[in-house]
């Protein structure tokens, strides 16, 4: 067995996580290696699991392995090495680096190169093991291929938000701690987004969502039995636009894991995320107006007690500029320059509709602090997405 090197590929980011050269003399391209890389990782993933296949790429042999979680790539000379070691390496490279594989960080990488130590150890006991080498048909490449694989990558089959720092409940959340990590939750969802707890409870919610002044939308949200995963829903239109699965588009939704769960705020992000991409791929119709969700939840304000003094209507046009009535069209250019003083901007077809929205659910205009509240909420919403 004349291995040369070992590469194991993160299978869900496409990432290099180890490199490990195993013969002397043996140097490395970088652009090359990201070439090579790129042309197996894009094979690779046409393969079912546990499966094993070569490649000749640039003259050089690789013999590789596709796993549920890892993809395994050994560089070899002459004689193909075994299945039996490439099944070891996967075994041992999962067992040790088990806590930290689902959910590592680029400051985590370093981590894993003690993994040659085991590497080494374990070619021992395949020292002059080999496999009979197949013809392998040498695919045509040209110096123009990218270090990434040449096909798009399908919506639910990856990350789209780096995830966050998780907890880990191997045995569940233990009753003394689960109404304290409910409120974590909906409080990290709350300051991010738009949102009302849904009859009451912290772990209903409701959340409103813009990605662009012509797409609104409002989900709901219910995470009662967190850890387990939550309930999504949205509107059937939007269901059937994204598919008619929402499990089959978020990440994190498809692969949820009980014992280390994905915070509630990911699912939300990762779905305002898919939002973004189909939007950008012109699957998304126009949802035209604002939902009620937009507008706070405001209490009709109570009725002002009689003045005792006699005002005439000549006295109050000498009081109060005609001005400064508050009007429909007044309410709108004070929300869209108190808007541009934030270095924002609001189309006034916008504000109206914020307006007409008001006037229709509580048969009024805004008070000076009801605006203010429909402004910062505006404002909160433009800074997260920037």
């Amino acid at each position: 067995m004349n291995v040369q090197t070992l590469y194991i590929i993160d299978k869900r980011s496409k990432v290099l996580i180890f490199l490990g050269v195993l013969a002397e003399g043996v140097s490395i391209n970088q652009q090359e290696l990201s070439n090579v890389l790129g042309t197996i990782v894009s094979q690779s993933m046409n393969l079912n699991i546990n499966s094993f296949t070569q490649a000749k790429v640039n003259d050089n042999s690789y013999y590789f392995g596709v796993f549920e979680k890892l993809i395994i790539i050994l560089e070899y000379k002459n004689d193909i090495p075994p299945e039996d070691f490439v099944l070891e390496l996967e075994k041992v490279f999962s067992k040790k680096y088990w806590d930290i594989l689902d959910n590592y960080s680029n400051e985590d990488i370093p981590k894993f190169k003690s993994f040659l130590d085991d590497v080494k150890e374990i070619s021992l006991k395949y020292i002059g093991s080999t496999k009979k080498e197949e013809k392998i048909e040498e695919p045509e490449i040209s110096n123009e291929i990218e270090p990434v694989p040449p096909v798009e990558k399908k919506i639910g089959t990856y990350p789209l938000i780096e995830p966050l720092k998780r907890d880990a409940y191997p045995e569940g959340i233990p009753d003394y701690s689960r109404d304290e990590i409910f409120w974590n939750e909906a409080e990290m969802l709350k300051n991010e987004y738009v949102a009302d707890y849904v009859e009451g409870m912290i772990t209903k919610l409701q959340i409103f969502l813009s990605i662009s002044l012509t797409h609104h939308y409002e989900i709901y949200i219910d995470f009662t039995n967190y850890p387990s995963r939550p309930e999504l829903t949205v509107g059937q239109g939007l269901l059937d636009e994204l598919g008619g699965n929402l499990g089959d588009i978020l990440f994190f939704y498809k692969n949820w894991d009980t014992k280390v769960p994905p915070h509630i705020i990911e699912i939300i992000r990762e779905f305002e995320a898919v939002l973004m991409k189909f939007k950008v791929k012109g699957k998304l119709s126009d949802t035209s107006e604002m939902p009620e969700a937009a507008l706070p939840d405001l209490e009709p304000l109570p009725e002002l007690p009689p003045i005792e003094e006699e005002i005439t209507e000549e006295k109050t046009q000498k009081e109060i500029p005609s001005e400064s009535k508050d009007t429909s069209s007044n309410i709108i250019e004070i929300i869209i320059k108190t808007i541009e003083k934030s270095g924002f901007k609001i189309e006034k077809s916008e504000a109206e509709i914020f307006i007409k929205k008001f006037q229709a659910k509580y048969k009024r205009l805004p008070s000076k602090d009801e605006i203010d509240s429909i402004v910062k909420g505006y404002i909160k919403q433009k800074e997260k997405k920037k």
